[in-house]
């Protein structure tokens, strides 16, 4: 039995939250904004944010940084807030805010005036959009067997296989961090790499032996005996064919605009029959 199972998600999605705005053509309307200079920060002892009281309760090693707590034991409030003072379009540069359980600290590292986020709804749109970009990549990798961004995988297996190489799913395989098995007294050993080599070109890509070279003939144990961990994924974003960016942007919208639809309206919209039009050309079979 093969099972596969993701170790390290990427770090960033194939389709940003502003190329996802312009496709849906998303203008966040009526965002009123304040701006408070860090001075009040700091002088103050409570700040109202996006509907939210924060209360000063400590200042940190610098001057320049002020924890404030949220009421009550919700800290949804509070990450979503860091969010959007962090977000890469709405952020204010120079400073940052962080969260640990409910409490949320601004820092400035140069002398700047700090502008609010977008109010509370605005914010909370932003983050849900984020979620439905990742949903939509997660879904499209499925369809198609594959990987867009680097991401650790491992596939673990009960007996080596009858011929000369191992199937990797999860396509564009990029490299192989490792290949370990273990015995019926479970004692790792390591499969040296320089037994065989890695075929990236193929789809799956592939560990094929050396010539001259065989598998262990070590019993391995009954459950994952075998362990692959190897990286997947296209080198960045820019390298993912556009049928498939094209087809994240349609479902992400998809998933956008059903929101608020009822089970019949679903049934009746065919974006999905589009997208699964451009994930069947270039989906991945594994065997």
């Amino acid at each position: 039995m093969l099972v596969t199972k993701l170790i390290t998600g990427p770090t960033s999605e194939p389709i940003t939250r502003e190329v996802f705005m312009e496709h849906m053509r998303i203008v966040p309307e009526n965002i009123q904004y304040f701006t408070i200079t860090l001075a009040t920060f700091l002088a103050t002892g409570m700040i109202t944010i996006n509907g939210l009281v924060f209360t000063a309760h400590a200042t940190t090693t610098t001057k320049s940084a002020r924890q404030f707590s949220i009421a009550g034991t919700d800290t949804q409030d509070a990450a979503e807030l860091v969010s959007c003072i962090n977000d890469s379009t709405y952020g204010v540069p120079g400073v940052m805010a962080s969260n640990a359980a409910g409490v949320v600290t601004l820092k400035a590292t140069v002398p700047v005036t700090i502008s609010s986020a977008p109010d509370d709804a605005t914010c909370v749109k932003m983050t849900i959009l984020d979620k439905y970009i990742k949903v939509a990549r997660i879904w499209c990798e499925k369809m198609q067997g594959r990987a867009y961004m680097p991401q650790t995988w491992e596939l673990y297996s009960n007996d080596w296989p009858v011929g000369k190489y191992i199937q990797l799913p999860k396509s564009p395989l990029q490299s192989v961090t490792s290949l370990k098995y273990y015995d019926d007294a479970d004692v790792e050993y390591v499969f040296d790499s320089t037994n065989y080599n890695i075929d990236e070109v193929s789809e799956p890509g592939r560990i094929v032996l050396k010539y001259g070279y065989s598998w262990p003939g070590v019993r391995v144990r009954t459950s994952k005996g075998i362990i692959v961990r190897y990286v997947s994924g296209y080198e960045d974003e820019t390298k993912i064919p556009p049928t498939i960016s094209q087809a994240i942007l349609m479902l992400a919208g998809h998933l956008y605009e059903a929101r608020t639809f009822s089970v019949e309206e679903l049934i009746q919209r065919e974006n999905l029959f589009g997208v699964m039009d451009l994930l069947e050309m270039d989906k991945v079979d594994w065997f």
